[in-house]
Parts: C-alpha cells; sequence; structure tokens
C-alpha cells in the first residue's frame, strides 16, 4: 500500500493539502495552549514572592462600602483581576473637606454621609524597586482600583513596607 495514490490521496481517503492544512491548525492551536497556559504558569510561580505590607486610602466614600470592606478578604486589580494579596486590617476615618466658616477662615469640617478607608493589605508580590500590582506600579501616591468579592473602589498607596 502506497503512502500517496495516483490521484493525490493519503491512504487513499485524505487529500494531502487537507491534511497539511488540518495539521498546521492543530499544531498552532497546541502552540498557543502550550504558550498560554503551561509556559505561563511556570513563569509566575518560579518568580520570587516576599510579603509586602501595603497600606490604601479609599476617599470620600459611604459608610456602605466600609461595611462591604472585609478583613481577612482577597484583594485584586480591577483591571487585571490579579489577587495580590488579603487585607489584614481596615480603618474607618471621618471625610474633611476644607470650607470657610461664618468669619470667612478656612477650617477642615467634616462631610456627613463620606468616610475615608484605610486599608491594610499583606501583599505577596515579586518584590524589587518596580514592583507592580496588576498592571500599576506600587508606589506611595500611585492611583490603584481594587476590587474584592462585594466591592471595587478607586484609591492611592499611602504605604509601601
Amino acid at each position: 500500500m502506497k503512502w500517496i495514490d495516483e490521484k493525490g490521496f493519503l491512504f487513499g481517503r485524505i487529500n494531502v493539502i487537507d491534511f497539511i492544512v488540518l495539521l498546521v491548525l492543530i499544531l498552532a492551536v497546541a502552540g498557543g495552549v502550550y504558550k498560554m497556559g503551561f509556559v505561563n504558569r511556570l513563569e509566575e510561580d518560579t518568580r520570587p514572592r516576599d510579603k509586602a505590607i501595603i497600606t490604601f486610602m479609599v476617599k470620600e466614600v459611604s459608610q456602605c462600602t466600609a461595611d462591604v470592606v472585609e478583613v481577612g478578604g482577597e484583594i485584586k486589580e480591577l483591571r487585571s483581576n490579579q489577587v495580590f494579596g488579603k487585607i489584614v486590617d481596615k480603618e474607618v476615618q471621618p471625610y474633611s473637606e476644607a470650607a470657610s466658616d461664618q468669619n470667612g477662615k478656612w477650617v477642615l469640617s467634616e462631610v456627613p454621609g463620606k468616610i475615608n478607608i484605610i486599608i491594610t493589605v499583606e501583599a505577596y508580590a515579586p518584590f524589587s524597586e518596580d514592583m507592580k500590582l496588576g498592571s500599576k506600579d506600587a508606589k506611595v501616591g500611585s492611583k490603584i482600583d481594587l476590587k474584592g468579592p462585594k466591592f471595587a473602589v478607586e484609591s492611592y498607596i499611602t504605604g509601601v513596607q
């Protein structure tokens, strides 16, 4: 039995061109699965991870937002959906704005119904000078969009240890 017969069929059944196209498609899909799945997981697992304590400030939110932020819950970067740590502490402070009083002096006045939340996170991240949380740099003053199981907030990094 010949591999390719006189009509150009492989084993007398499959057209050679169709077989080559099918083989290329299978190899492309297998290569994509290998690259996207196995290799990325391997690179992520082999990087050294250190603990970092990162403090975030969430400004001018309502009390119901603070109620759903739970100590011990996982926290993610909103856009990349990357888990980077767990919440170890939460502190609620009144939100204040500068306003003029009756004499025209500028004073800090509490805004009713608004609070600030200080969230302390124990993060596991590859530690270097350009440490990133998701797609953002983890530097004091950086704005990071955070999300948890029941909340999504805009925050600023106020401390990295």
